[in-house]
């Protein structure tokens, strides 16, 4: 059910892509992708940096650092805000360096970065809609096309002649 769930929600969202002021969300992902990609690899490498300098640093001392994948997932949820498992980075010089060089760089520079790529896309597909002369907004665009259909139904026209 979860499955059939989730490929209904992404064929809704394909079908936005049919009308250009509903193709807003489909339209800045596309325009985006790309710097999406360099933006993950990005990201990946500078979380696998911290995920080796926390656990060769703190690994033998703390759970949450343990292994390697254990402090991929724990700076994850930091770079979320939950520090749930480094409560006491405070109380300890290197761990407190470690959390906040972490928040600086993956929370206000990388998250910040990836912001900005998105309204840049955003801008670009926005500025297309401006530019497109024949589009309307989506209901009198409908409604043109149901009154161009009935006129034609009704009158026969334009001819094909």
């Amino acid at each position: 059910l979860n499955v059939v769930l989730i490929v209904l929600l992404i064929r809704i969202i394909q079908c936005t892509s049919l009308h250009p002021r509903l193709a807003l969300l489909t339209g800045t992902v596309q325009k985006a992708m790309d710097d999406f990609w360099h933006s993950a690899l990005l990201i990946i490498m500078i979380m696998s940096s911290f995920a080796g300098i926390g656990t060769w640093r703190f690994g033998t001392e703390k759970v949450q650092f343990s292994t390697w994948e254990n402090t991929m997932q724990t700076q994850f949820f930091m770079m979320l805000g939950d520090f749930g498992g480094v409560e006491e980075w405070s109380e300890e010089p290197d761990l407190a360096a470690f959390v906040v060089l972490h928040v600086m760089i993956m929370f206000l520079l990388v998250l910040n970065f990836l912001l900005a790529i998105i309204v840049e896309a955003y801008m670009g597909v926005r500025q297309v809609n401006e530019d497109n002369e024949i589009e309307m907004e989506f209901f009198t665009d409908m409604t043109t096309m149901f009154t161009t259909n009935l006129l034609h139904a009704r009158h026969r026209w334009p001819s094909t002649e």
